[in-house]
Formats: structure tokens, C-alpha cells, sequence
């Protein structure tokens, strides 16, 4: 039960806040990427926690159920083995019988006040972190396609440019390209 809240939770936000994301940046394109981010991971988190509440309440309730112990079959003396008192199925039958659908929504308001802010923060500063890397590598690649290393060299090799004097700068023929050798 634990397994599929986890991996229930984890896919709706990831679903939702992509979807809830391409809705608000078409409808709304002057509105701040980042504010997007914040606003579509607030509604994801939101709508996952109503979806999976359920799950938290049975898993709750199944995890701190008293376990009964089982005795020997004349009775007498100590435990053989401790048995649980209902599994998940039974704990949402009586749940449900017991509270209604709304028992099955106990704690809502907590776990929204949980992990709304996680998931909001966690989604932001994601989308800020891919934003920067894929600009950085952006210009680190446009970068090295302009930079050409050994022709800047060279260049500075007879005319004692950009900071390196012709002494310093040796081409020697048996290292792949043009080395700077510090003499002293």
C-alpha cells in the first residue's frame, strides 16, 4: 500500500504540474515563468493530496492497528505468534461503514499544509536550476565554437598579444598543440 502512494503521488504531481504548467503558460504568456512554476505546482500538489489521502488514512490506520496476540490452542501460556487485526481492504470497509466517505479524507488538511509548500519550492527551484544549465550550456557551447584556442595562440605567439609574450608561447611538433611554458 505504501509503494503504490508513494509512486500514486509522485506521478500525479509530475503529470499535473507539466500539464497545469503548458495550460497557465499558454493562457497567460506575460505572466513570470517562475510564477507559473509556483502556481501549477500549488494545484498539483493540491488535487495529489485529495487523490491519495485515502491512502494515507488506510496505511495509517493499518500501521497502528493493536496486534492481537494468538494464543496456543489449550489457551494456556505465552503468545505462538501476533496476527494483525484487518488488512488494508478491511480497514477501508470499516473505515467507510464507520466514518463515511469523509473518514476517508481524515488528515487532509495536514498533509496539504505538508507538502504544498515542498512541492512548490521543489518544482521552483528545479525549473530555475534546468533554466540556468540549459542557458549556461548554451554559452559554454557557442563559446567553444568561437573560441578557437590554438588559432588565438598562434596569433599571440608572433605579435605578443592577449598577454603572452612570444617567449612564452613554444610550439613544439611533438604535443598535440601549441603549449605555453612559464621560464623564469
Amino acid at each position: 500500500v505504501f509503494a503504490l502512494r508513494n509512486a500514486g503521488h509522485t506521478a500525479c504531481i509530475f503529470t499535473l504540474q507539466a500539464e497545469f504548467k503548458e495550460q497557465l503558460t499558454r493562457s497567460s504568456p506575460e505572466m513570470p515563468s517562475t510564477l507559473a512554476h509556483m502556481i501549477a505546482a500549488l494545484h498539483a500538489s493540491v488535487i495529489s493530496c485529495i487523490i491519495v489521502n485515502p491512502l494515507d488514512v488506510i496505511t495509517t490506520r493499518v500501521f497502528v492497528q493493536r496486534v492481537q496476540p494468538r494464543l496456543r490452542a489449550d489457551g494456556a501460556g505465552a503468545a505462538v505468534s501476533l496476527t494483525w487485526r484487518y488488512g488494508a481492504l478491511e480497514c477501508l470497509v470499516k473505515t467507510v461503514s464507520t466514518d463515511g466517505l469523509a473518514g476517508l479524507y481524515r488528515g487532509l488538511g495536514s498533509s496539504i499544509c505538508r507538502i504544498v509548500p515542498h512541492t512548490i519550492v521543489t518544482f521552483t527551484i528545479m525549473e530555475l536550476l534546468r533554466s540556468a544549465l540549459h542557458q549556461g550550456s548554451a554559452t559554454r557551447l557557442s563559446a567553444s565554437r568561437s573560441f578557437d584556442f590554438e588559432r588565438t595562440l598562434h596569433r599571440a605567439h608572433g605579435s605578443g598579444a592577449a598577454g603572452v609574450s612570444p617567449a612564452m608561447a613554444t610550439s613544439d611538433p611533438s604535443t598535440p598543440g601549441p603549449t605555453l611554458s612559464a621560464s623564469l
